[in-house]
């Protein structure tokens, strides 16, 4: 431990710089002053006046005392000592004594296991800042190496030298996900053992962060590390319920691409009770795929969902569904409509927004297009969620080779109509349409009308609340 604290040059304080902290652990207890402090350990000062040695004998070394300290009139902590020495001072305008102490971490707190917490290499880590709550418009600033629900690992420069286990921060949060989160903190342990000398780690406990920040870290994790599927992080306790900036979107362009596809939809189908015990995913390959636009959806390196559009130009010839035997009413040949079958999620992927954001793909490839409309089949336990995200259903059955036996619901979307928020619900607009409305308007690709367009920035206005309903029912159905 010697060793160690000679690693931290002490932060001098002067009287009166922090408040007295209250000694307990040697009789009666008393206060004292602080005179320095590091991470490590810390001085206390005693005036002459204040103890009378013939009554009461000084701490000796080795002695436990516990710390009282204030950080406000509304909040202190206690940490726990040894004495490392006890001298006497003896100087014209200060006599007193003078008690080294050394922090002990507490064996009561809990640490998280090694395998719930998440590490991020360097250029991955997080930025956080916090006010010195012992010091005067003092900035402490870190960096996020780790963290898991219940935890989370600072490093700081060791030219802040003015946090102690047991200590409250309220942290700022700079997530590269989301806007600036706040969240306060507690340090439990501080270990400086460590290859750069100038720094050391902090292992601090979240104390009530809202929902909010625990979805902006849960989505970090997604997009700092690739590989980890939202089954292996609900088993870590986090709770999944969006994932936006972790989601990335690429049309096939090579073998490997459509090869992942292809293992994709057998690990869906599979998972719903499909060809059990196939390994050659091959056989999910149809005529069709070579007639489509394939969209690969990828957290991190990995395709967690998939879908193809089919473009019939109108012609029965080239219609997937038509080739099924459906038959497609004409007002939709009219108006033209584009196809969308094969979509599957990855079954370590489902109950996020992974869904939602793949069919925003879809209605921008279809309402940029010459067609109006888009057609796709569904089971009947998912009808009632497409209808209220405002599609139709067109009471047609239609059965498809990969699905053998199992007669799907055809249904269609007027997606100029949900562009401009006047298909479905205004909450389902809010939260699967809004943006790719925006982002295509933007780039002249849409023409709204200014009434329509009045109407769709009037309903955009409840867009927080909408997201926050449907997160609430994601966790509902948890």
């Amino acid at each position: 431990m010697t060793e160690i604290k000679r690693q931290f040059e002490r932060l001098a304080l002067y009287e009166k710089d922090v408040p007295p902290v209250l000694v307990s652990g040697a009789g009666e207890d008393f206060y004292a002053q602080l005179y320095d402090v590091s991470p490590l350990g810390a001085g206390i000062f005693i005036h002459n006046k204040d103890w009378d040695r013939d009554e009461r004998p000084l701490p000796s070394r080795g002695q436990p005392l516990s710390l009282t300290i204030r950080l406000n009139k509304d909040e202190s902590f206690v940490v726990s000592t040894v004495v490392c020495y006890v001298a006497e001072l003896d100087k014209r305008h200060k006599n007193g004594f003078q008690i080294g102490l050394t922090f002990v971490t507490r064996k009561s707190e809990s640490i998280d296991r090694d395998d719930k917490m998440i590490q991020f290499t360097q250029v991955f880590r997080p930025l956080a800042y916090a006010e010195d709550p012992l010091l005067f418009q003092e900035f402490l600033h870190f960096q996020i190496e780790a963290f898991s629900p219940n935890e989370v690992v600072l490093r700081t420069s060791k030219s802040n030298r003015s946090l102690i286990p047991g200590q409250s921060l309220n942290l700022n949060c700079l997530l590269p996900n989301s806007l600036q989160n706040k969240c306060k903190v507690r340090i439990v342990k501080i270990d400086d053992h460590s290859e750069d000398e100038g720094s050391y780690q902090l292992r601090c406990r979240w104390i009530k962060p809202s929902d909010a920040f625990k979805e902006s870290l849960a989505e970090f994790i997604l997009i700092a590390k690739p590989g980890v599927s939202i089954t292996e992080m609900k088993k870590m306790g986090w709770s999944v319920t969006h994932m936006q900036r972790a989601i990335r979107f690429r049309y096939v362009s090579q073998e490997k691409d459509m090869n992942a596809i292809l293992d994709l939809r057998l690990a869906a189908a599979q998972h719903e009770g499909r060809w059990a015990g196939m390994r050659d995913s091959s056989v999910m390959l149809d005529a069709f795929d070579p007639l489509g636009r394939q969209i690969m959806c990828i957290v991190g390196s990995k395709v967690v969902a998939s879908a193809r559009v089919i473009f019939n130009e109108g012609k029965r010839s080239k219609s997937e569904h038509a080739s099924y035997g459906a038959k497609i009413p004409v007002w939709l040949w009219k108006e033209g409509f584009l196809e969308a079958t094969q979509l599957c999620t990855h079954p370590d992927y489902r109950g996020a927004d992974v869904f939602h954001f793949l069919l925003q793909h879809l209605t921008r490839i279809t309402a940029i297009s010459e067609a109006k409309h888009l057609v796709f089949h569904s089971t009947e336990a998912l009808v009632p969620v497409y209808q209220r995200l405002g599609a139709k259903n067109l009471k047609i059955r239609v059965e498809i080779p990969s699905m053998p036996g199992a007669p799907l619901h055809l249904l269609s979307f007027d997606c100029e109509s949900g562009a401009m928020a006047l298909g479905g619900s205004p909450l389902s607009y809010n939260v699967a349409f809004k943006k790719m409305t925006e982002f295509t308007a933007q780039q002249g690709l849409l023409n709204i009308a200014p009434h329509h367009e009045l109407y769709r920035r009037t309903i955009g206005m409840i867009e927080p609340l909408a997201q926050h309903i449907e997160r609430r029912k994601r966790k509902a159905k948890k």
